[in-house]
């Protein structure tokens, strides 16, 4: 797949809400770029750490264009792979993809991979957190594959041809299959699978919907 449209006519993105219509309303429920209509996500704080701003502004007739096809991969529950040139088409693509969440309100994380990405960067790491003075425990801390799965957040892997080997198949069971195992004893399912292994008693206090 590939960010890149031959649709090269006028786009304009519209705003849809119960009470008014127009660009200005962040109360709006629906975006509408060409002939593709999608869903916002319900108001989020602004204040949001995950929340990406000020990315959707002086949209290009081509950056309407491949947002209109992210939007519709969006529509029909797809992932979006994009892909161009290193260097400078690395930054577009980022903020691209930071774009497209911005303008549907959709919480984010980034995870940069390199060769030097392992499968704890993809999963959890443990680390020493201090719960009290003096006090110092070892526990499981969720990565952004991990946390924006449990979350329901937009997860954004930037440099995906960097990635080592060894490290692909952690990735596409997570994102073809929405499954993975995690060391502190937790179990990643889709929504599907869950509900089918909820209803069989099977296990459910470890599985976790994404």
């Amino acid at each position: 797949m590939t960010c890149v449209s031959r649709n090269n006519r006028r786009m304009s993105v519209v705003f849809h809400s119960i009470y008014r219509r127009g660009l200005s309303s962040s109360n709006s429920s629906f975006v509408k770029i060409g002939t593709i209509v999608g869903k916002r996500k319900p108001p989020i704080p602004q204040d949001s750490p995950f929340l990406p701003h000020n990315y959707f502004h002086e949209m290009t007739p081509s950056i309407l264009s491949h947002l209109q096809w992210m939007l519709q991969k969006d529509t029909l529950g797809q992932d979006m792979l994009l892909i161009g040139p290193p260097g400078a088409g690395a930054v577009f693509r980022r903020r691209l993809a930071l774009a497209f969440c911005d303008l549907l309100q959709r919480e984010t994380q980034l995870l940069a991979l390199t060769q030097d990405t392992t499968e704890s960067d993809l999963k959890q790491r443990r680390e020493l957190v201090q719960k009290a003075p003096k006090s110092l425990d070892l526990e499981f801390v969720d990565q952004p594959p991990v946390s924006a799965a449990i979350h329901g957040r937009f997860l954004i892997l930037d440099g995906l041809e960097k990635a080592e080997r060894n490290v692909l198949p952690t990735l596409n069971n997570l994102l073809e299959h929405r499954e993975m195992h995690l060391e502190d004893g937790r179990f990643l399912v889709s929504p599907s699978r869950y509900e089918m292994l909820s209803k069989n008693n099977y296990g459910n206090q470890q599985l976790v919907p994404t």
